[in-house]
This record gives structure tokens, C-alpha cells and sequence, in this order.
């Protein structure tokens, strides 16, 4: 188990998502939706069925935990992270359009 800092989604796709993790490493998670997005139970009451978030990627770049992360909104796969080290790091996340 590790501890989460936060989770953002990229801003020109909400289903692609940086989850910031607390020893340092920055995990790129995609969204799958469910098959079917409603179900309903043995009542006959229609129940919203969640899909499934799949690991992309992941890469450390710190021995402190990732504190904030922030997309570029103009920019697709440009960001800016900064850690617990005191560091402020320019990331670009390539081949987004690929997934």
C-alpha cells in the first residue's frame, strides 16, 4: 500500500488521470468504462455501475512525496509538479493522443 497525494485529470481528457504518489512517483491511470453503465438489482432498481482505472505508466522522479501537479490547459501533456525535496519540476507527458 502507499500513500496517494492527489489525482489530477488532464484537462483535453478526462479520462486520462497523474495520480501523485507519496514516495515520489508520478502513475499516468486511463479510465475504462464499464460495459454496460447501468444494471439492475433483484428489486428491478437501476444501479450505476463504476469502470475501471488502468495503470499507463508510472516513473519516480523524487525521494519525497509529490505535493501538487498541475496540466497545462493549452498544452496537451505539459505539466508542472512539486515535491516535498523543494523541487519544481517541468514534465511532458508524451503519446497521450495514442491512448
Amino acid at each position: 500500500s502507499a500513500t496517494v497525494g492527489g489525482a489530477k485529470h488532464l484537462p483535453q481528457n478526462r479520462e486520462v488521470s497523474m495520480v501523485l504518489g507519496g514516495d515520489g512517483t508520478l502513475m499516468l491511470y486511463k479510465y475504462q468504462y464499464p460495459d454496460q453503465r447501468v444494471v439492475k438489482d433483484k428489486d428491478g432498481v437501476k444501479m450505476g455501475v463504476a469502470g475501471t482505472m488502468n495503470l499507463v505508466n508510472s516513473k519516480n522522479v523524487s525521494t519525497q512525496p509529490i505535493s501538487s501537479w498541475d496540466w497545462s490547459p493549452d498544452k496537451e501533456g505539459l505539466a508542472v509538479c512539486g515535491s516535498f525535496d523543494q523541487t519544481v519540476r517541468v514534465v511532458c507527458v508524451t503519446r497521450l493522443n495514442t491512448l
